[in-house]
């Protein structure tokens, strides 16, 4: 199973489907997931700050996460 499968079982799912009832639930999931996302980036974060450090792999590490983060575009 991939990761990203886990994930969507251990949240539920996240897509809306005109019923009121299950979509209320279903908003849970998402804020759930959303929260997921925000701790996720701020780990990101945190391992981007090395960018400049000296050692060659944490450095390398720091480029890695600020590259992504710098591709992502917040629609």
């Amino acid at each position: 199973m991939e990761l990203h499968e886990i994930i969507n079982k251990l949240v539920g799912p996240i897509d809306p489907t005109g019923a009121h009832s299950i979509d209320e639930f279903r908003i849970g999931n998402l804020n759930t997931m959303i929260d997921l996302i925000e701790d996720l980036l701020c780990d990101l974060r945190r391992v981007a700050q090395n960018h400049n450090q000296n050692e060659a792999s944490v450095k390398k590490a720091g480029t890695v996460a600020k590259d992504y983060l710098n591709t992502l575009h917040v629609d």
